[in-house]
């Protein structure tokens, strides 16, 4: 039986579909571009803000529904920052001098509150964080085919409006006491606590954002110039694979954090998963360039897609979810891994390296070694800390 988790996430990827083959093939030359980066842009901005808190919280709230109250405040605080952004954007539209960098950080807002809003979920209620992770595609979707002319700037702010909308669906579902104040919750104290314990896990999120959607946010910032509309359409593709690949990988993180299983089994399913994932979705890419155009072709559509750079992308998405899931396995045993942190690094300067002193046309297949790289360097860092950690507990 298909349960209502699993429903929502079939709505959202079917949300994807008809955003990529309806709303964006109306988007100018370039705008696809523009409104990836900003999105891109706001994603980072708002990682960091949050401070990595969306993967760091299930560590300090471990399905305690106490622990869970007590964080809700800040994401109340950055409520309160969205409608102050919101305000001011509006005053700048009525001058006429609306910028796109204000767009930018009242998006980065809204993503910084869902972070944290989805930290303190997918701790106590797994279906509320999957509501939260979802949801807002169906918003998004009918706001954009509303848009007599779609551009980037447009669907920037549908994207933040959707996302507000299913914020209010999560606070009437979730069952964690919400509170705006508290008088024993001292709000410089927990943010400083946050800063403090959280930070590894914010620049990590940048990492990982900095990697998957590289290929058109540091062209946009270092080498500008580049027509992107196929990668960027391409990396959109992906993520909807990695939306169903996620799946599996936030399910297993919850029950790591969850369950008191050694290190050495967490990291020995993480392993087996993680290539179940990698075979999956190298063949989701080997079916998406054979068999594609042949579909396309058989049903009549006329869509003139590139084919070779999608299946290009879900091939590397493929290794870089099975490396999230390998550093879950790691985090809910030790914390942070400054080894695995090290490696991302290492990754990012070879992607920027590779964006800056290379033709377009090799950026995907060696974004596919770049990542395969990293899922095997963090899989044998993952072993040698296991075996550490036992080590030292035995």
């Amino acid at each position: 039986m298909i349960g209502p988790g699993m429903a929502l996430r079939a709505f959202a990827i079917c949300c994807r579909i008809i955003f990529l083959l309806v709303v964006i093939p109306a988007l100018a030359p370039t705008e696809l571009t523009q409104y990836f980066f900003m999105v891109t842009l706001a994603l980072v901005i708002g990682r960091l803000v949050s401070m990595g808190v969306d993967e760091d919280l299930p560590l300090r709230i471990r399905g305690n529904r106490i622990r869970a109250e007590r964080y809700t405040v800040l994401y109340f605080l950055l409520v309160a920052l969205i409608v102050l952004t919101a305000c001011s954007l509006a005053f700048a539209a009525w001058l006429g001098v609306v910028y796109q960098w204000h767009i930018v950080l009242l998006l980065a807002l809204v993503y910084a509150a869902q972070f944290v809003l989805g930290g303190i979920v997918r701790s106590v209620r797994v279906f509320g964080f999957e509501v939260l992770c979802n949801l807002h595609w169906g918003f998004f979707i009918c706001v954009s085919l509303l848009l007599t002319r779609p551009n980037a700037t447009g669907l920037a702010l549908a994207m933040g409006m959707s996302s507000l909308a299913t914020h209010m669906v999560v606070l009437g579902i979730v069952r964690v006491p919400v509170r705006v104040y508290r008088k024993d919750i001292a709000l410089g104290s927990l943010a400083a606590e946050l800063v403090r314990k959280s930070w590894s896990k914010s620049v990590s999120a940048f990492l990982m954002l900095g990697n998957l959607r590289g290929l058109v946010m540091w062209p946009q910032l270092l080498r500008p110039g580049f027509d992107l509309d196929d990668i960027a359409f391409s990396l959109m593709i992906a993520e909807v694979a990695n939306q169903i690949g996620m799946i599996v990988v936030n399910r297993r993180y919850t029950a790591y954090c969850a369950d008191g299983q050694p290190s050495s089994a967490k990291l020995s399913n993480a392993l087996k998963v993680s290539a179940l994932l990698i075979v999956l979705f190298l063949a989701a890419g080997g079916l998406t360039v054979y068999a594609g155009p042949a579909i396309v072709q058989f049903v009549g559509m006329n869509l003139a897609l590139p084919w070779t750079y999608m299946s290009m992308a879900i091939a590397a998405n493929g290794f870089m979810v099975a490396f999230v899931l390998v550093r879950y396995s790691l985090w809910s045993s030790v914390d942070f891994s400054w080894p695995v942190f090290l490696a991302e690094v290492t990754c990012l300067c070879g992607l920027i390296t590779m964006v800056l002193t290379t033709p377009l046309v090799v950026w995907l297949p060696a974004l596919i070694v770049l990542f395969g790289v990293l899922f095997g360097v963090g899989a044998l860092i993952g072993a040698k800390q296991v075996k550490d950690i036992e080590a030292s507990t035995s």
